[in-house]
């Protein structure tokens, strides 16, 4: 070790990062190029195709569920195209499958010893949440582990203690480290416990509720995320509705319905906005343009991972919060990777639920805005006043502060919302599923189920000009609404090779100031 130390001193030790959002597109573009002609591919498919599958690698790799090293992207990109012609409830599951069989085969374990290995990999994951209380363990740890399961399995001769974890560490399914044994990645772990409650679901109800009821913390919600690629259960349904109605349940959810007090707030800011003009940008551009400034909000938020078992941490109203968006998240898994095996009812709840999820939030949110904010605004402008007098002598135009606060409030409350119905699209919002999205808009019927489902349709699929006409009839005199539809219109053809004719037609029906348009053009 010395000899190494010394003749290795006068080096750098760099370290492979794992591929930020924008390598990761330019990846998967590369992989769908295999085998065409450049020179004949059209745009526009490509584009939509590289938008699809970057969603699929996305939702795979989760929060930080495994690095994006290329290795990663590419197996991903392999397994989900043989999968094309089946992609059944399983198909996720047989995904994550796929990774860590790969790692068993590469160090020659195969046939029964494979099966046989697969199992002992899932019980020992169980044992460590369910028994152990922990996500390492030592090895007088899994001695007593490997003494019970015998009691209860046959395994392969083959599979000594030794042998076991010597291949495991090998194949970096477990790192070894001071003593202590853990999984290598987090998908490995939570994939493996998930594999073994749906293996025996009706067992594990009460464990299952105890998931739902504690979803906030990130270890509960992985293993119903992965149960959910596992099983379609009626009783892991019926207990994700339920955690559903529970954050906010005492607030009525927001419509957005042009007499709101929250809309009426808003529509001051928002009558600023909505003449925002439309630039000529070229789509491919302004996608990568996007995936670059994610890399750069990454790199500059250094991420640190925290224990979140402690729950006392964070006040209630987070805990709601988080108990919401994870909900969210778990019913989108579900419509995203099973819409083909559930009833339609059924999948008409969910996601119904996860739309009344996050317009409850809205609802807590836009409550206490507009109770308080007469005395926040006091506050604040109180605030300033201090500290204006102890800089200098002299009044400040109170007036002038109070507006510029007003307008601050006002801004906040429209990115709140904006981003609210932008994460319940990313999270719910699937490719081919229109039907299922009216539905749930019928159902709910409010000015903001109209617009979730024109924002996911939007980014799904192509914009319907007669639609959407009559969408900004329904909102005609409702400016808070006619924006959020004009983000979303923007954000569609900034992303996508629109058809001229057909893009002048949308720009005319939101309204954008086509005048200033063409003169800007003119010049440029």
């Amino acid at each position: 070790m010395t000899e190494e130390a010394t003749s290795l001193k006068d080096y750098s030790k760099f370290k492979l990062l794992p591929l930020g959002h924008e390598k990761r597109s330019e990846l998967i573009e590369q992989w769908l190029l295999i085998g065409e002609n450049q020179l004949t591919i059209q745009e526009e498919v490509l584009l939509a195709e590289v938008k699809l599958r970057f969603d699929e690698i996305d939702a795979l790799i989760g929060n930080r569920l495994m690095p994006s090293y290329p290795i990663f992207i590419l197996t991903l990109l392999q397994s989900l195209e043989e999968n094309l012609q089946n992609f059944s409830q399983t198909s996720y599951a047989n995904i994550y499958l796929v990774l860590i069989k790969a790692g068993l085969i590469k160090e020659g374990i195969k046939d029964n010893v494979l099966t046989s290995l697969l199992n002992i990999l899932k019980e020992l994951a169980f044992y460590l949440y369910n028994d152990l209380k922990s996500n390492s363990f030592k090895r007088s740890d899994f001695e007593i582990f490997i003494t019970e399961y015998s009691k209860k399995y046959f395994r392969h001769q083959k599979l000594t203690t030794d042998r076991i974890l010597d291949v495991l560490c090998k194949s970096n399914i477990l790192k070894f480290d001071d003593e202590y044994y853990s999984f290598s990645y987090k998908y490995i772990y939570y994939f493996l416990i998930a594999q073994k409650i749906s293996s025996e679901i009706e067992k594990y109800q009460e464990l299952i509720y105890e998931l739902c009821n504690k979803i906030h913390l990130e270890v509960n919600a992985n293993i119903l995320i992965f149960l959910s690629h596992h099983s379609k259960a009626q009783i892991l349904i019926d207990n994700i509705v339920l955690t559903s109605e529970i954050p906010f349940e005492k607030f009525t959810p927001l419509n957005l319905n042009k007499d709101d007090e929250f809309v009426k707030f808003i529509a001051e800011f928002t009558d600023e906005i909505k003449h925002e003009i439309i630039d000529e940008i070229n789509p491919k551009e302004e996608v990568k343009k996007d995936l670059k400034k994610k890399d750069s909000i990454e790199r500059k938020s250094k991420i640190i991972e925290k224990d979140d078992d402690d729950e006392n941490a964070l006040p209630p109203e987070a805990l709601e919060m988080s108990q919401a968006f994870r909900t969210v998240k778990i019913i989108g898994q579900i419509v995203k990777n099973q819409s083909g095996d559930f009833e339609k009812e059924k999948l008409i709840k969910l996601v119904e639920a996860a739309y009344n999820t996050i317009f409850r939030f809205l609802g807590f949110y836009s409550e206490i805005l507009v109770k308080d904010k007469d005395l926040l605004i006091e506050a604040i402008v109180e605030n300033i006043k201090e500290k204006e007098n102890k800089k200098r002598q002299g009044e400040i135009d109170v007036k002038l502060v109070e507006k510029s606060v007003k307008k601050m409030l006002q801004f906040i409350s429209w990115r709140i919302c904006v981003d609210s119905i932008t994460n319940l699209m990313f999270s719910v919002g699937t490719k081919g599923q229109n039907e299922l999205f009216e539905k749930v808009n019928l159902n709910i019927d409010s000015t903001a189920s109209k617009l979730v489902t024109f924002a996911i349709k939007t980014f799904y699929d192509r914009i319907d000009t007669k639609e959407l006409s009559q969408l900004f009839d329904d909102v005609k005199d409702n400016y808070l609404a006619q924006c959020i539809l004009r983000e979303y219109i923007k954000r569609y053809l900034y992303t996508n090779f629109v058809e001229r004719s057909k893009r002048d037609q949308i720009i005319h029906i939101a309204g954008f100031n086509k005048q200033r348009l063409v003169g800007k053009m003119k010049t440029n």
